[in-house]
């Protein structure tokens, strides 16, 4: 309770959390930089996400890391392995599998349904590799049948 009410923490979460929203609204302006054929102009923005989002994610004392930041760094590594100028090696694309794999497991399906993340154009260039398919398919098999969604009014 002594914690939460210590000014500094509170003013470290407000700051964790401005550069949370920071790196995600960095990581999709460089997905749709992407998808409109600016490479170059995409690297930048997901690089500076990528800078905010590591640093979410690194250990510290006391601190497990958030699984949304998690998600947001395997999504970013996707996206640098589409718009990298050399061909992944298998263990580059195993490793953003594995990153993937652990963050969906920590968010659960009621936050991240295997058919969103599928879906989530960052992961476009996993979408034919047969582990992502199987990643996928196992994370459906844990999750059950999507929610329906709220008809539009």
């Amino acid at each position: 309770k002594e914690l939460l009410d210590d000014p500094a923490f509170a003013k470290e979460r407000v700051t964790r959390r401005a550069q949370a929203v920071s790196a995600n609204v960095l990581m999709l302006r460089g997905v749709l930089l992407a998808d409109a054929g600016a490479r170059e102009q995409a690297r930048d923005e997901l690089y500076k996400s990528w800078k905010l989002v590591d640093d979410l994610c690194k250990e510290q004392p006391g601190v497990t890391a958030d699984p949304l930041h998690l998600y947001h760094r395997s999504a970013l590594r996707a996206m640098f392995g589409e718009l990298g100028s050399t061909a992944d090696t298998a263990e580059q694309r195993r490793q953003r599998l594995d990153d993937l794999r652990l963050a969906a497991e920590r968010l659960g399906p009621g936050h991240k349904h295997p058919d969103d993340i599928e879906n989530f154009r960052a992961f476009k260039s996993l979408a034919n590799d047969p582990e992502f398919k199987n990643l996928m398919s196992d994370l459906r098999a844990r999750a059950g049948a999507k929610p329906p969604t709220a008809p539009a009014q």
